[in-house]
């Protein structure tokens, strides 16, 4: 659990990050402007001119995650054969 706590909150961070980057930077080359736009229109623009961004950051981080959901299954295994389920009343 507190793995997935940290991963969490550095992904939070991350994403505030580039939140902060793209106002105060603009886009990035080749990217759609989102002046005044809501991010989900910035996301489709960019799905209408880009979709094997998209599809390569979709690709990305489930292979991330993947990773990550084998590094922490012998952790959890090790864990509950040392601390047993209670008993459900």
């Amino acid at each position: 659990m507190r793995e997935a706590e940290l991963k969490h909150a550095r992904v939070a961070m991350l994403a505030t990050v580039g939140v902060l980057f793209v106002e105060g930077c603009g886009s990035m080359p080749g990217f759609p402007e989102g002046k005044g736009q809501s991010q989900m229109d910035v996301f489709w623009d960019v799905w209408a001119e880009h979709p094997n961004y998209i599809a390569a950051a979709l690709t990305f981080f489930t292979v991330i995650e993947g990773r990550s959901l084998q590094a922490t299954m012998p952790l959890r295994d090790a864990l509950a054969a040392h601390h047993p389920p209670c008993p459900r009343a």
